[in-house]
């Protein structure tokens, strides 16, 4: 063990619970799998699991780079993503922070696509890896940071007209050809992101007060803000068994709760720059 904690980590995955210990089992199957020559650990937080229970014990037996943090005791009921996620991120010893849902398993050579695009692009904040779901079909991975318009549409009863299509493909960057390589993008998704430390340590946490969505959209506009750059990399390809969106979000939409809220959020830190 001591020769393990002396193992410099190329990336350090960030997951928030609550999760399933089985899924968790296969998240970290496929990360050893294509994880090649890159050094990693993986950190769970705000996930209430028994650390002295047959299923965690089995886990940090067959993997010992995984971290399971004890959830926030002060605020149990605390549910925001960037709260949950926070504490992974400060206990991180990775070069690369990596916010990752256990949904998305990296494909061969994803991961180190990733980590060799930061090595070589020394100015660029995050980058992402393109998504698909298990047929291979693309996922949203990366947009445009949405306006007045945009949200309106994505947000409310506007987006069940179908009037909104040119504005959604556009905020999806459907309206343009397919990237083959790597592009800069102004929203990357936070289900599958690296970030470097260096960055993260200048752009601070994610805000805790976005509930549901919207926190990875206000962390790259906080770093584009601060003249980093953030990349999308086709070449780098992840699969996620369970996306939140089956169908591009330029088609038909339906409002959720809490989701007007938090986008509301995102405009009022863009509009006065906070």
């Amino acid at each position: 063990m001591d020769g393990w904690m002396e193992i410099e980590f190329d990336i350090s995955f960030c997951l928030s619970g609550p999760l399933e210990l089985e899924k968790l089992r296969g998240f970290l199957e496929a990360v050893e799998q294509h994880s090649g020559p890159v050094a990693y650990e993986v950190l769970v937080a705000g996930s209430p699991v028994n650390p002295a229970s047959p299923l965690c014990r089995d886990l940090r037996l067959d993997f010992p780079q995984l971290v399971l943090l004890e959830p926030d005791q002060e605020q149990p009921g605390a549910s925001s993503w960037g709260r949950r996620l926070n504490p992974a991120l400060t206990r991180a010893q990775g070069r690369y922070l990596a916010p990752w849902s256990s949904r998305v398993h990296p494909l061969a050579g994803c991961l180190q696509t990733l980590v060799e695009f930061l090595d070589e692009e020394t100015e660029t904040a995050l980058a992402a890896p393109r998504l698909v779901d298990r047929a291979g079909h693309p996922l949203p991975s990366a947009r445009r940071l949405p306006g007045l318009t945009t949200i309106l549409l994505l947000h409310t009863l506007l987006g069940q007209s179908g009037l909104g299509g040119p504005i959604l493909k556009r905020h999806c960057y459907a309206d343009q050809p397919p990237v083959l390589n790597q592009a800069p993008r102004e929203f990357l998704s936070g289900r599958a992101l690296l970030i470097r430390r260096a960055a993260w340590e200048e752009v601070g946490f994610f805000d805790e007060g976005f509930h549901t969505l919207y926190a990875d959209a206000d962390y790259c506009r906080r770093a584009l803000g601060l003249g980093w750059h953030c990349h999308y990399l086709a070449g780098a390809v992840a699969r996620e068994g369970e996306p939140e969106r089956h169908r591009p979000d330029y088609l038909l939409t339906r409002p959720q709760p809490g989701h007007l809220a938090d986008a509301t959020r995102l405009l009022l830190k863009k509009w006065w720059r906070l």
